[in-house]
């Protein structure tokens, strides 16, 4: 239980940053960003929860369930197999990249299904 409340806190810090547009005041403004590739292996740049699917509905439950904070429902989620812990540092393949959401593949389990897009990262 306290390992989802761990996640869960970062999910929601992960998605609150991505509403507001926040972006690395620190960033070297003469870095060129990284263009990340479909079908590049990358990792899990934070802890997070998957949402398993196809579409990105189950990661839209989970954004609902985490924002209010219902352990309950998250719970029923993974023991469905509906949403599956994703852990900072975790190999993935990006599948389709979108905006707000990503879809991927864990490469350890070969679950699929989309995490927030600021999950993905190039280390």
């Amino acid at each position: 239980m306290w390992k989802i409340l761990k996640v869960l806190g970062g999910l929601v810090i992960v998605l609150s940053l991505a509403a507001c547009g926040v972006e690395d005041s620190a960033a070297d403004p003469e870095a060129k960003p990284y263009v990340f590739i479909e079908g590049e292996n990358v990792y899990a740049a934070t802890n997070s929860i998957l949402g398993v699917g196809k579409d990105d509905s189950n990661l839209k439950l989970i954004t609902k369930y985490a924002g209010a904070n219902n352990q309950a429902e998250l719970q029923t989620m993974l023991a469905e197999g509906k949403a599956v812990l994703v852990d900072e540092g975790m190999p993935i393949t990006l599948i389709q990249l979108g905006g707000t959401s990503t879809k991927i593949k864990l490469t350890e389990t070969g679950d699929v299904g989309w995490v927030p897009s600021e999950v993905v990262s190039k280390n």
